[in-house]
């Protein structure tokens, strides 16, 4: 069974609908990728899962937990949206704390949680500064922080490195799988970027025009794409239609 299941997954702004018969699943700690064109539906289905919006039809399973109807505060799922969405009065420790405190941890229970996670991202020498005084690779460390910090069932990530700079997206991206893998939590990343999801994704949910065209491995989908519609939204070159041709044998009896 898996961890985690979107099952016919339907969502419609107004008179069009945006997504229509989504249905993927993952394992525990496994990262899943999100990956076709801008307007396909990739942060449409995030938002369906961590609440923001209501599906029209399908299910959310998390742990065979049903939280297609659940509050957004019930869910546990951490949220890292496109633009961080970091709290721009507060220092970095209060963006990182705001989940803990909302779960009513102890003082001294979210100073330690929060001095052990900046020790392993590199950011224990700007606790103190707010979003706007660092730079823009340590607020996108700090926005996945403070979303990883209240240990969520699921993590989803809706295209974080999108704003980062070439130099600093390789590492970053990197950062990102450590901490996924070390803290085995399921995450759903959102990109248009093929090769940001070949370096991170153990899957690939190919997604176009609100519907899944292919899942599978990087490799697989990469190598093996289903259709020509796969192959186009994945921007694949060196694309060769193919005609088969049948031999009809006719036997004399």
């Amino acid at each position: 069974m898996p961890y985690f299941e979107v099952n016919g997954l339907y969502h419609r702004y107004e008179e069009q609908w945006i997504l229509q018969d989504v249905s993927f699943s993952g394992k525990k700690g496994e990262l899943i990728a999100i990956v076709g064109p801008s307007g396909c539906g990739k942060t449409t289905i995030l938002k369906t899962i961590v609440g923001i919006l209501s599906p029209q039809k399908g299910s959310i399973t998390i742990n065979s937990n049903d939280i297609t109807n659940e509050p957004i505060e019930k869910r546990n799922v951490g949220y890292v949206p496109q633009n961080q969405g970091l709290f721009p009065h507060l220092s970095v420790y209060e963006n990182i704390a705001f989940g803990l405190r909302a779960q009513k941890w102890k003082k001294n229970e979210i100073e330690s949680h929060i001095q052990d996670l900046a020790q392993i991202s590199d950011l224990e020498a700007v606790l103190n500064r707010k979003p706007h005084e660092i730079s823009g690779g340590q607020q996108q460390r700090v926005s996945l922080l403070r979303a990883i910090a209240p240990f969520p069932i699921l993590l989803l990530l809706d295209e974080p490195l999108s704003n980062i700079d070439t130099q600093l997206r390789e590492h970053l991206a990197i950062y990102i799988r450590k901490l996924q893998e070390e803290m085995q939590i399921t995450t759903l990343f959102v990109t248009h970027d093929l090769d940001e999801a070949k370096m991170l994704a153990d899957k690939l949910v190919v997604l176009n025009q609100g519907k899944v065209l292919q899942i599978g491995s990087p490799v697989d989908v990469n190598l093996n794409p289903k259709s020509i519609e796969v192959a186009t939204t994945l921007g694949l070159k060196n694309l060769y239609q193919t005609q088969k041709t049948y031999q009809h044998e006719h036997l004399l009896l």
